[in-house]
């Protein structure tokens, strides 16, 4: 992998003008609409308010179910018409709420050609750690795991108080290692993870799993054949799914969606069907086991009241 690879991601995406053009963001769904055979209708748009000094963009509030999704953004941060493009999409198809929080507190990576690509190439492990400082020094402030782990419990207290009964969390890049980690650490909030062109994705985090996960990967994403080995040794290991799109380049689903281009756009109708069926697959069959749970809590009280009533 080189440099141009990452030139090419960077390509004429015209994400950042979003903020200062609103049309862009309509200009991009049009453009995908148009060359998906699956977007049939035009998405509402979410809307942003903030938590104390968070920003959230959420969409699909309005929605009766008591699902919830946390969405964990690329490097690119907050402000990227395709990653809001995508949450809009994921609350539509799926009929719940999603809520991307700024983690980075609008401190996003900034593009700067040469620094960016280097370092996106390092993020992969494909590059000389020389080229990592920048990255690292930047992601040690504005997007430690410490922080990163705050924010999504604040997140999650107000989604519970907004009566979600069930949480989920999916990320891209940077934030598919941070969904491994809350699938690990805050496993008592959610009832699974997607990780979508997952970046530093490590076996110790997935050793630490305790949800299943799906793993959903770019044709020049490092393989994922540790963490699958891992992961099938886990009891719901049989529940995790993998899939990598050989065609694909590491952001196709993200920051580097190229919504004009029918081959991504594809592949962005694989992955929102993909996300949708291991949502329905686990969300259901944990819906289940918690209404059996509380069954049982039920009949076991109503059995010993009657048992001391009769002794």
């Amino acid at each position: 992998m080189n440099e141009s690879v990452f030139s090419e991601w960077e390509g004429d995406i015209r994400d950042q003008q979003a903020l200062t053009n609103p049309n862009m963001y309509n200009k991009l769904k049009k453009e995908f609409r148009s060359n998906s055979c699956l977007v049939l209708t035009d998405y509402p748009p979410g809307y942003v308010y903030s938590i104390n000094d968070l920003n959230i963009y959420d969409v699909g509030s309005n929605y009766s179910s008591s699902t919830a999704i946390v969405v964990v953004y690329d490097i690119r941060g907050f402000n990227i018409s395709q990653t809001r493009v995508f949450c809009d999409r994921l609350s539509f198809e799926y009929k719940a709420r999603v809520v991307m929080p700024d983690f980075f507190r609008g401190n996003e990576f900034r593009r700067n050609s040469a620094r960016f690509s280097a370092s996106l190439i390092n993020i992969l492990g494909t590059a000389a750690p020389a080229n990592m400082s920048e990255l690292g020094a930047w992601l040690a402030q504005a997007g430690n795991w410490s922080q990163v782990e705050k924010d999504l419990i604040m997140v999650n207290e107000q989604l519970k108080k907004d009566r979600a009964k069930q949480l989920a969390i999916l990320g891209f890049c940077w934030g598919g290692l941070q969904v491994l980690r809350a699938c690990g650490q805050l496993a008592d909030y959610y009832s699974t993870g997607i990780s979508i062109h997952g970046a530093s994705l490590t076996v110790t985090d997935a050793q630490n799993l305790q949800r299943p996960m799906m793993f959903l990967a770019a044709g020049n994403d490092p393989p994922l054949t540790n963490i699958t080995a891992t992961l099938n040794q886990k009891s719901f290991g049989n529940l995790c799914e993998y899939k990598v799109y050989p065609n694909m380049i590491h952001g196709f689903a993200s920051a580097g969606a190229n919504f004009s281009n029918p081959e991504n756009v594809a592949a962005l109708d694989d992955v929102h069907d993909r996300c949708n069926k291991f949502l329905t697959k686990i969300l259901t069959n944990s819906g289940m086991i918690v209404a059996s749970t509380v069954k049982l809590v039920l009949l076991t009280f109503y059995i010993l009241v009657n048992n001391i009533y009769y002794i």
